[in-house]
């Protein structure tokens, strides 16, 4: 996912994030992230529907949104 970043990279963002937030803390703000992720790709597979749903009553083709983060 992240090519660039090297072994000691993430060590030392590990290290801030636990410095930053504290180790009570992480669990928590990791939740809440994918949680996030989860909801935002909820609602554009949501608008993906509605615009496929109108193309077909127009009967035009629809264009296809790849929702799959890579």
């Amino acid at each position: 996912m992240f090519p660039h970043l090297s072994l000691p990279s993430l060590i030392i963002i590990t290290f801030l994030a636990v410095l930053f937030f504290g180790q009570n803390k992480l669990p928590d703000l990791a939740k809440s992230v994918g949680s996030s992720i989860k909801e935002f790709k909820k609602g554009l597979q949501d608008v993906n529907d509605e615009i496929s749903t109108v193309a077909k009553s127009a009967q035009v083709e629809p264009l296809a949104i790849d929702t799959k983060a890579e």
